[in-house]
């Protein structure tokens, strides 16, 4: 376990550096700087609580390195497979927690988060620290394992909202427990009064002016998605569709709770009919596949704004993989097989794939920039880790999709124009390539990861300019 440990922390440490900062990690520091008045009055960010951003200002006075920004999120991403190996130690047993550490220590995944400077990686393992507690409080209930479970659940659900998802994680592993006579009701209700605990430790944030200003969002923000959604997938948000997947839901808990019942009425136990399962082959080879399968998505460089969100919970969904493989079982060799791939495709992730390369488009940018050059840069919000980066403070001008209007404004003082665009966060219309296109004459394109930047040379710029 200790090996799993220090090769988790060596993969996470590995090249921590060497990769720019990309937009969300730079206004992470942007907005952990501009202090905390900001994050409680909702100024700022209101869909993040304020617990990484405090946390992120307490540490960059450390240093300014994307090494040193990025050391303590590699570190509690290593602490994972540490925490991981505890919580399965007290659901399963020791066999089943070595696999999930392995698991966990080569993910590439939560190594791929372990290398980001926000709070994914802090928050799975405050998610586990906190599911290991209410675990033991539920088992062996005690006042330390009480206050601790409060801690973990509050500092997750100030650190991201989406730890509330915790609660129903935990109430099932409760559930679980239940029907194995691992606990009982006694125990439960303990066990009940934590998130009564959290709810009043987080009741500060709940009546500051940032989570009004969230709720007060919300609407804009779902219509957003629900557009997102229909874009991407063609799926359709009606009445009759969410009727369906209300029967379904209702459907599935219907069967847990009546599988649920069955065991806790009956002598058998869950351990018992999950051995019984476990010992199917066609389950632990389909599970294999599976994972294959999960495992080249999560190296796939797409998709991150789903990934991002499930993160803290792919620990959990590991431990299912290491119990149908648990070490020195019959199923070693599967075990075997998947660790190395995991392997392979993290230091891919480390080494292969990297980051909007923001750092090395602004040097190359000001070494070729002449005096009267003007850097426009589509869409405006991508200034921000343009300006991280510019130490020369070139002339540049953030403007919308698609605004040529700003750029004719200002283009009889600049006979040359840089334009730097995003190859993924782009005008599907190009409109303001083409329009300089017709006003001007390309000289160059250069392409970085994730960013394209074009000169153009314009004649007569005054002649042109409108």
């Amino acid at each position: 376990m200790l090996a799993f440990v220090l090769l988790g922390l060596v993969i996470r440490l590995l090249w921590l550096g060497g990769k720019s900062l990309w937009l969300d990690e730079v206004f992470s520091l942007r907005t952990a700087q501009l202090g905390q008045k900001l994050l409680w009055t909702g100024q700022r960010d209101i869909y993040y609580p304020p617990l990484f951003y405090l946390l992120l200002e307490a540490w960059s006075g450390v240093g300014k390195s994307e090494f040193i920004l990025r050391l303590p999120v590699a570190v509690f991403g290593a602490a994972c497979v540490l925490l991981v190996y505890a919580l399965a130690t007290e659901l399963a047993d020791s066999k089943v927690a070595l696999s999930v550490a392995g698991l966990v220590a080569f993910s590439p995944l939560l190594v791929w988060y372990s290398q980001e400077l926000r709070s994914y990686s802090i928050l799975a393992a405050l998610s586990l620290a906190s599911t290991w507690s209410c675990v033991r409080l539920l088992k062996r209930p005690s006042w330390a394992w009480w206050m601790a479970s409060v801690l973990f659940m509050s500092a997750a659900l100030y650190l991201h909202y989406f730890a509330a998802l915790l609660v129903l994680l935990q109430a099932t592993i409760a559930i679980v427990l239940l029907a194995d006579r691992r606990t009982n009701w006694l125990r439960i209700g303990t066990w009940l009064t934590a998130p009564l605990a959290v709810i009043l430790a987080y009741w500060p944030w709940l009546k500051t002016p940032a989570f009004s200003e969230l709720i007060r969002s919300a609407p804009s923000t779902y219509n957003n998605l629900l557009s997102l959604a229909g874009e991407r997938f063609n799926i359709t948000l009606n009445l009759p569709v969410i009727v369906r997947l209300v029967l379904v839901a209702g459907i599935a808990l219907t069967v847990v709770g009546g599988l649920t019942l069955y065991f806790i009425t009956r002598r058998v136990t869950l351990t018992h009919a999950l051995e019984s399962l476990r010992k199917q082959r066609w389950l632990s080879f389909a599970a294999c596949l599976l994972f294959i399968v999960l495992l080249a998505l999560s190296v796939y460089p797409r998709g991150y704004s789903l990934k991002r969100q499930v993160v803290f919970l792919w620990p959990f969904a590991l431990m299912v993989f290491a119990w149908l493989w648990p070490w020195g079982g019959k199923d070693q060799r599967l075990l075997v097989v998947v660790l190395g791939f995991s392997l392979i495709a993290s230091l891919i992730n480390v080494l292969v794939i990297p980051k909007d390369q923001w750092r090395e488009t602004v040097d190359q940018l000001g070494e070729r920039y002449q005096q009267g050059d003007l850097v426009v840069i589509e869409p405006n919000y991508l200034t921000i880790p343009f300006d991280y980066y510019d130490r020369r403070h070139l002339p540049r001008l953030g403007v919308p999709f698609g605004d040529t209007k700003p750029v004719g404004e200002v283009l009889c003082h600049h006979p040359r124009v840089w334009l730097v665009l995003h190859r993924v966060d782009r005008d599907p219309q190009a409109r303001l390539e083409e329009w300089l296109g017709q006003r001007a004459t390309r000289l160059d394109v250069a392409d970085y990861y994730g960013i394209q930047v074009e000169l153009f040379q314009v004649s007569s710029p005054c002649a042109v300019g409108g």
